[in-house]
C-alpha cells in the first residue's frame, strides 16, 4: 500500500482492498468485456480476412 494510505486505513484490511478491485474487473470481463472482445475480433477478420 502506498505510504500516502497507510494512515487513511490504518485498521482496514489490505486483503479487501485488494479483492475489490480484481471481483468488480473479473466479473465486468465475463459479463461485457469477453463477449465485446469477440464481437470486434469478428468484424475486423470480416472486413479484412486472413488469407493464408
Amino acid at each position: 500500500m502506498p505510504a500516502v494510505q497507510r494512515p487513511a486505513s490504518a485498521e482496514s484490511s489490505p486483503s479487501l482492498s485488494l479483492a475489490a478491485p480484481l471481483g468488480l474487473t473479473f466479473s465486468y470481463n465475463m459479463t461485457i468485456g469477453i463477449p465485446l472482445y469477440i464481437g470486434i475480433a469478428q468484424a475486423l477478420t470480416s472486413a479484412w480476412p486472413v488469407v493464408s
